[in-house]
This record gives structure tokens, C-alpha cells and sequence, in this order.
């Protein structure tokens, strides 16, 4: 994979107490073309968020005051922030710690001590897979006299409704989008 250029940047923000964490990322990551912001206080990650806009956070779980799966539940709470990626980067490696990262929202979930090159590779691969993303359906289709509605699943012919199963549905929603 090649690296970031310039203009499809990427911001990433690393929230972690650890200066040397944070100066290590900060530099891996910049070395590889992205934008990055550090911050050692949890406290401030929520509202720098909200005005840098990142494309993903990485997050210590152990912090003082303001734990990561908080701060990962006021992400997800935000919505400027909720679909936001969010890698957890931390030295609780117990498999219930790792279960909580993940149902709180994380995106995913790297051990300490870690290898700089594998997060480099997981952050790639989750802003590869957010940049293609899933387009969505369009919510209302029409062609000719027949209106397919997506959003409230209902369809109409020459104004009149027409009672479709779900299956029924979804094949006439899929050939009126080809």
C-alpha cells in the first residue's frame, strides 16, 4: 500500500497519557503521511475532536479521569464524531477487556506493547475500508409511473399502493437502481 499523499491526507488523533506513546505515533504516523494531533489529557479529547474533525482516533483505555471507553461512549454519543474509527491501543490484554473495547464501539483493539508497523497497517486498512464505504440506496426511486420509497419501504403505481412482501421489495428496489 502506498503512502498518503498530500491532499487525501488523513487526520488521526492519538489520545493517550504516555508523552513517549504520543511522540512515537506522532512521528510514525507523520512519517507515513499523515496528520496527526497528540493529546496527553483526556479531558480535552472530546471537545479538540469536535473542531479537528479526525478521520481516526487511536485511544488509550487506562487514563486518568476519563477513561478510553468513555471517552469511546461520548464518540459514539457525538454526532459530529459517532462514525468516527476508533483503534484502542492499551495494556489491558485480558479477552473481557478486549470484549468491552468492542461492544463500547472500537473499531478495534491493539495490545501494549505494540509494533508500530501493525498499527500503521490496521489504521490503513480501517480508513481503506471507510473511504469505500457503502453507498448508500438512493430513498426514492422512480421510473415511468412506479415510486419505490426506501426509506419507508413502501411502493406506489400510478398513485395507488401496492402491498409487496420484503423479498418482493428488495428485488424491485434492486432492478429499479440498475
Amino acid at each position: 500500500m502506498s503512502d498518503t499523499t498530500a491532499a487525501t491526507a488523513k487526520k488521526i488523533l492519538v489520545v493517550d497519557d504516555e508523552t513517549d506513546v504520543t511522540e512515537l505515533l506522532a512521528y510514525t504516523l507523520k512519517a507515513k503521511g499523515f496528520i496527526v494531533e497528540t493529546l496527553n489529557d483526556p479531558n480535552r479529547s472530546i471537545g479538540f475532536a469536535r473542531t479537528f474533525l479526525p478521520d481516526l482516533v487511536v485511544l488509550d483505555v487506562m487514563m486518568p479521569d476519563l477513561n478510553g471507553i468513555q471517552i469511546c461512549r461520548m464518540l459514539r454519543a457525538d454526532p459530529k464524531l459517532k462514525k468516527v474509527p476508533v483503534i484502542f491501543l492499551t495494556a489491558k490484554a485480558e479477552e473481557s477487556d478486549r470484549i468491552q473495547g468492542l461492544e463500547t464501539g472500537a473499531d478495534d483493539y491493539l495490545c501494549k506493547p505494540f509494533s508500530t508497523k501493525e498499527l500503521v497497517l490496521r489504521i490503513q486498512t480501517i480508513l481503506r475500508r471507510v473511504s469505500e464505504g457503502v453507498v448508500e440506496a438512493p430513498k426514492l426511486i422512480t421510473i415511468g409511473r412506479i415510486v419505490v420509497d426506501g426509506e419507508r419501504h413502501a411502493v406506489t403505481v400510478a398513485d395507488q399502493a401496492v402491498e409487496l412482501t420484503a423479498t418482493e421489495f428488495k428485488l424491485l428496489r434492486l432492478l429499479m437502481e440498475r
